[in-house]
């Protein structure tokens, strides 16, 4: 089994991150929509990111 990289693991805990500030920050704080879609855009694509630099990582290295 291959281990995951730091940087990878750490942008798509990063993406989560955004992903979780998003829906704790509505519950204490009233966002528009634009801040809103600001902050799960970046989560989405932190993970997004992370992911597709983990596989063209295993796809240069097999």
């Amino acid at each position: 089994m291959k281990r995951i990289p730091i940087q990878y693991a750490a942008l798509f805990f990063v993406g989560m991150m955004f992903m979780s500030m998003n829906y704790i920050l509505r519950d204490h704080i009233v966002l528009n929509d634009f801040s809103h879609g600001l902050l799960k855009g970046i989560g989405i694509g932190c993970a997004f990111l992370s992911l597709v630099f983990l596989k063209r990582s295993r796809k240069i290295l097999q």
